[in-house]
This record gives C-alpha cells, sequence and structure tokens, in this order.
C-alpha cells in the first residue's frame, strides 16, 4: 500500500497574469460537468436507456488574502476576472498526477473574512477540458 498524496500545487499561465503558483491555498475542488443520466419511457417502470450529456469543467479554490497591492494574488485573479482572458491552469498532486486544464476562464472571485483577522477569496473558474499530463 502506497503513501497518501498529501501536497497539491496548482500554477497559472497566463498572457496578462503572467505565470504564477497559487500561494497560501486553503482548499480546492475540480469537477467535471459532463453526467450521464437515465432515461425513463411511459409504460416501463426501469429506466430505458441513458444519455450521455456534455460539459466541460467548473472549480473553485480558496486562497488567504496577502499584504501589498499590485502583485497579490487576488489582485492578479481579479484581473483575470475583469479581462476575461483565457488562461491555463495545471495541478500537480505532488509525487502523483498532473493534470492541465488549458482553456480556464475566471467566473467570479468573491472576498471572505471574519472577526478573528483570517481574511481570505474564493476564485470560481469554468475550462472546456481536463488534460491528464
Amino acid at each position: 500500500m502506497g503513501d497518501l498524496a498529501s501536497l497539491t500545487q496548482l500554477s497559472i499561465d497566463s498572457a496578462g497574469a503572467g505565470k504564477f503558483t497559487v500561494k497560501r491555498c486553503e482548499n480546492w475542488s475540480i469537477k467535471s460537468d459532463k453526467k450521464t443520466e437515465i432515461k425513463t419511457e411511459v409504460g416501463n417502470p426501469d429506466g430505458a436507456g441513458a444519455i450521455d450529456k456534455p460539459g466541460g469543467v467548473s472549480g473553485s479554490f480558496t486562497v488567504y488574502t496577502e499584504q501589498g497591492t499590485l502583485t497579490t494574488m487576488l489582485a492578479r485573479f481579479r484581473a483575470l476576472e475583469a479581462s476575461r482572458e483565457w488562461f491555463a491552469i495545471t495541478k500537480q498532486i505532488v509525487g502523483g498526477a498532473r493534470d492541465q486544464y488549458p482553456w480556464c476562464k475566471v467566473s467570479n472571485v468573491d472576498e471572505d473574512g471574519d472577526n478573528e483577522g483570517s481574511n481570505k477569496f474564493t476564485v470560481e473558474i469554468v475550462a472546456l477540458y481536463r488534460k491528464p499530463m
């Protein structure tokens, strides 16, 4: 039985915001929007067949906010959101699988804070597809 993967790196490659690794990431999630549905028919209590629905990829990650203004993670993702630029994300599980999402856009950037000094932001992305590497 092998060791469990405990580290993941997210890297961004963008013409406008540059190449950078997402630092201080609290959590991340990437999901396929494709799905298979069972269809029914009148007069049959069981399923009649299955339909494979196409779709892309959606995801999000939450990052702790840094001090500073111009080159912070928040500023870079706000710039990607405003420009609507296509960019690539590479997800590398250290010592494990590596996937690239070559056609991504920032869908939304939300900020959050609390009374204990925790300031973070969540980036929601959409991507056309996942490319195993």
